[in-house]
């Protein structure tokens, strides 16, 4: 399991690569509307790929969940993530410059509108799974006591302050949001700022290993 499990982080960080390519390559059309979607994907990614790291790296904490239910959700993402794959081959090709240069503005208004169906789409499928890692980490970081740690170090910066610390790019003060209309999609966490701030400030005083 742990190198199947390798090899799935190694296929979302590809995916997550290829996905970046499309805006940052600059032979591409994306807009803001195209980034954001793109940025809600990477998010959700970044959520399933370091629930498979942890439970790669705990045989222990990975005992504490169904093997069989775990199985058959790694199966559902590794589909996922083949279906993304499909999806940038295909946005690598129409949103490229050479693609473009010919088209009307009829033409690009439906082209955008097209990516960011597909992108939502593809967010729509993979939120699921997120959510599901997302439960399973927030589970660990209370494990660990992250979130108690967390709690003492922001009120340590903020006692005797004229105006509270913002520090709310750390784990704890990042919320999974529900959407409430079309246009506020569901996000996930960008838990590598929950992992900087673990690794820097430690696990609770009271965690016992």
């Amino acid at each position: 399991m742990s190198h199947q499990n390798d090899a799935l982080e190694r296929d979302i960080k590809n995916l997550q690569l290829n996905f970046n390519e499309i805006l940052t390559s600059g032979n591409h059309y994306a807009t803001k509307e195209i980034t954001n979607h793109v940025k809600l994907i990477n998010n959700a990614l970044d959520n399933i790929k370091l629930d498979h790291e942890f439970q790669r790296g705990s045989k222990t904490w990975a005992k504490q969940f169904d093997p069989n239910e775990m199985k058959s959700n790694e199966m559902n993402i590794k589909q996922i993530i083949a279906q993304g794959h499909d999806l940038t081959r295909d946005l690598h090709t129409c949103l490229h410059a050479n693609s473009i240069q010919n088209k009307e503005e009829n033409q690009m208004r439906e082209l955008h509108s097209w990516t960011c169906d597909v992108l939502n789409d593809y967010h729509q499928n993979l939120q699921p799974y997120a959510s599901g890692s997302y439960g399973r980490l927030d589970n660990i970081a209370h494990h660990l006591g992250v979130t108690d740690r967390y709690i003492g170090y922001r009120h340590n910066l903020t006692r005797g302050g004229n105006q509270p610390v913002n520090i709310h790019t750390i784990w704890a003060d990042r919320k999974l949001p529900r959407a409430t209309t079309a246009a506020q999609n569901q996000s996930t966490p960008d838990w590598k700022n929950w992992v900087h701030a673990y690794q820097h400030y430690g696990p609770s005083p009271t965690t016992t290993s």
